[in-house]
């Protein structure tokens, strides 16, 4: 196993071992296991993530989505990068390094309280975390930058 990988913010996964595409919903669903920095990624929160509360299916469609990147990941030399916590959900295995060269679409660092809560909003708000938090930050700028540059 390979223990660092490229992910671009195109999709693509890649490592001197080959290359693989993710589509849309597989390239969000590792984003969101990637993003808790060896927190678990419940199947409810995978749900949030790819659906946002909107007409989701069952949620064993996510263990299928987890499926079909751990094929893509096998394809680039990283079949443990994604581990199953039994009765939990999925999370990041910390021995994989995975580079973001296209800037920061995955800087975003929170503690697990703080993941949790913005989770249940946007479950909560029928919405995915990325429009929540662009919400969010929309709806705050102006305030901010009047406090910053006052």
């Amino acid at each position: 196993m390979l223990d660092t990988i490229t992910l671009n913010a195109d999709g693509t996964l890649s490592s001197e071992i080959g290359e693989a595409h993710l589509t849309n919903k597989e390239l969000a669903l590792l984003v969101a296991v990637m993003s808790r920095k060896g927190g678990i990624l419940t199947k409810q929160a995978g749900l949030t993530e790819l659906y946002g509360g909107m007409d989701e299916p069952e949620v064993n469609i996510i263990d299928v989505f987890i499926c079909k990147v751990r094929r893509k990941l096998t394809e680039v030399g990283a079949p443990d990068a994604i581990e199953t916590v039994w009765g939990q959900g999925y999370r990041w295995n910390k021995a994989v390094k995975c580079l973001t060269p296209d800037g920061g679409f995955l800087s975003m660092e929170t503690e697990p309280e703080l993941t949790e809560r913005i989770e249940d909003l946007a479950l909560a708000l029928n919405c995915n975390v990325a429009t929540l938090l662009h919400r969010i930050v929309t709806d705050n700028l102006d305030r901010y930058e009047e406090e910053a540059w006052a």
